[in-house]
């Protein structure tokens, strides 16, 4: 048994792309991004969201360089201090980023450590036959500095990355614009190439027995394919989660859109905060 449902094919939703007039359209409220981390680059999306989930892709690109090299990730800066036009000429920054820490895990502590008031998080994905939130309340976990051999501390969230995808699916499986409608841009630079919509489709979900009972998974339909795309836009709603933001509530969307929450810093503020702790000097030394 498997279900791909009607979220149609690459070349569908390909087709479907459409022009922004502006780097970011006037609909997009709050703007989040994924990063999926390789041996030799780190992949990343910037997705914008508006009223009732409608999401908007604004950015989808590759960062070449060894995730245990601080160039590579000094490339992520540039990404995430980036300043996004609105059509209407107003200013949005990324309110968080998540990035996948199965890969490269002590980097990924380092580096998300190191840029924590700057709204990243480092997330590990479960799958869904591991009883879990979509995203749990997160913790401090220890590490040991690559840099300094010195334990370190890194906030985590664990992710229901499942459950995440069926999200993804759903909203794509949306025909019209409004609601959890996705939509995408078509000029070449912000990188929605049919190789995205292909790692955007390269899984299918499963029927499993694990455990003496069925289970759903979700499984590469291609042995060689790549989902970083997936990937990446999953961890983008995990970020949207972690801002707290709810895009159903009308009076939170009117003040976003009024610019009553200047800036966004309403939105920004909203990132489960860290609680404190001892200062981390196992960061201080040598970390660049």
């Amino acid at each position: 048994w498997e279900d791909r449902g009607e979220t149609g094919s690459p070349e569908s939703i390909y087709q479907r792309r459409e022009e922004y007039r502006c780097e970011v359209p006037k609909d997009v409220l709050v703007l989040t991004c994924g990063v999926d981390v390789q041996c030799d680059r780190l992949a990343y999306e910037v997705v914008g969201h508006g009223y009732r989930y409608e999401s908007w892709g604004v950015k989808s690109g590759i960062l070449w360089g060894a995730p245990d090299e601080d160039e590579t990730w000094f490339k992520l800066d540039e990404v995430l201090e980036h300043e996004y036009r609105r059509e209407d000429d107003k200013v949005l920054k990324i309110s968080a980023c998540c990035v996948d820490s199965g890969a490269y895990t002590a980097h990924v502590y380092l580096q998300c450590a190191l840029r924590s008031n700057r709204r990243v998080r480092a997330i590990k994905g479960r799958a869904a036959t591991i009883k879990t939130e979509y995203v749990d309340k997160g913790k401090y976990v220890d590490f040991v500095n690559p840099k300094t051999a010195r334990v370190a501390k890194c906030w985590l969230n664990i992710v229901n990355v499942d459950a995440g995808k069926q999200r993804i699916m759903d909203a794509l499986k949306v025909q019209t614009a409004g609601p959890k409608y996705c939509h995408f841009p078509q000029n070449e630079e912000a990188g929605y190439d049919l190789q995205y919509f292909e790692g955007l489709l390269s899984e299918k979900q499963v029927k499993k027995r694990a455990h003496g009972r069925d289970v759903l998974a979700w499984v590469k339909i291609s042995s060689g394919g790549r989902n970083e795309a997936l990937d990446c836009r999953n961890y983008s709603l995990v970020a949207l989660s972690l801002t707290g933001v709810n895009l159903n509530d009308e009076e939170v969307i009117r003040q976003l859109s009024t610019g009553e929450k200047e800036d966004m810093k309403s939105a920004k503020r909203q990132v489960k905060r860290q609680p404190k702790t001892r200062r981390n000097r196992a960061l201080d030394a040598d970390d660049w």
